[in-house]
């Protein structure tokens, strides 16, 4: 199974006194994806008015880094997690989950 959190939803888990919410998240491999902004400026911009940078991409990128910049501060000792920085990372991490 697979969930997609939003920073906000996994904070919510995060910090929730729900013992079945804390069980899912200590059950869980958490995967960040730290993609540099350069590449996703470039992969959002051929989602944006065909590739022209404009202000809702500017926005989207400003949206990401605020709501991604607590992410250093979680203290993810009593988790499985995985932070996936390029390409061949997460190759190699879908090769081992699939193997």
């Amino acid at each position: 199974d697979v969930m997609i959190f939003s920073p906000a939803n996994f904070l919510n888990i995060y910090f929730s006194s729900d013992i079945l919410s804390r069980d899912l998240l200590l059950d869980s491999t958490i995967v960040y994806l730290d993609i540099d902004e350069d590449t996703r400026r470039e992969r959002l911009s051929v989602r944006y008015v065909g590739g022209n940078e404009d202000d809702s991409l500017e926005r989207r990128l400003q949206a990401d880094k605020n709501d991604f910049e607590f992410i250093d501060n979680i203290d993810f000792s009593f988790y499985k997690y995985v932070r996936l920085c390029n390409k061949s990372e997460v190759d190699d991490f879908l090769k081992k989950l699939l193997s």
